[in-house]
């Protein structure tokens, strides 16, 4: 999984925004201008995506927390 996203793929710059865009809504998290630049290959969009993911999670979490009475 670390040769190119593009040629594994077979996609163009379209296409990785319509990957990009159907992995945020499978994952249901929101993957940054910065995730995007750094994807070259595979298995950096699966850190990508792990990452949003770890994220959202750590974000949910804490929201719950705030809201649990002391």
């Amino acid at each position: 999984m670390t040769s190119e996203l593009a040629a594994d793929l077979q996609v163009d710059s379209v296409g990785t925004i319509v990957l990009a865009v159907a992995l945020e809504d499978r994952f249901r998290v929101k993957l940054t201008g910065t995730d995007a630049s750094a994807v070259v290959s595979v298995q950096d969009l699966v850190n990508a995506v792990e990452q949003a993911v770890s994220y959202e999670r750590s974000r949910d979490e804490m929201q719950v927390e705030a809201g649990r009475p002391s």
